[in-house]
């Protein structure tokens, strides 16, 4: 029975002296994204080493890309850059076609993107002409020329 009691009393006392954990610095390393940040910042609260929870929060906050900077990247760039919700299609000018020795071409357009034809197929777009792009089937994105009922599949490049 004594053993029971002084057991009880170390394992009180132990408890007792235990250095509290700052709830608020542990709130804010949830906010980081990247693994690697998240796991040092919990690492310096569980050390008592002071952490710059405003620091933290801005260094981690997502950039803010609009609908049409986002179209076209992939889900996993997507995810590791923002927080996102995918549009359905871009409508663009051409500002510069460039031609590849096997055939294909690369768009460049006014909204800064790069598109990269995949298809084989005859398609004319020129410097100035209207394109759309939208998404097809399977992550697969279409880009449409205003007024022609010609399309190939492209893939964005940047």
């Amino acid at each position: 029975m004594k053993k029971i009691a002084l057991l009880s009393v170390v394992l009180a006392s132990a408890t007792a002296f235990a250095q509290p954990v700052d709830q608020q610095a542990l709130a804010a390393c949830t906010l980081i994204k990247k693994d690697f940040k998240r796991l040092v910042c919990f690492d310096k609260v569980m050390a008592n080493q002071p952490i710059n929870i405003e620091q933290t929060i801005t260094q981690n906050a997502p950039p803010e890309l609009s609908d049409e900077e986002r179209f076209g990247m992939s889900k996993k760039l997507l995810k590791e850059k923002t927080d996102y919700s995918e549009a359905q299609q871009i409508n663009a000018s051409v500002i510069e076609v460039k031609k590849s020795p096997l055939g294909t071409r690369l768009f460049k357009l006014d909204n800064g993107q790069s598109w990269k034809q995949l298809d084989s197929g005859a398609f004319y777009a020129k410097k100035g002409d209207d394109i759309q792009i939208e998404r097809g089937t399977l992550g697969s994105f279409i880009m449409t020329k205003a007024g022609s009922n010609r399309s190939i599949r492209v893939k964005r490049v940047d």
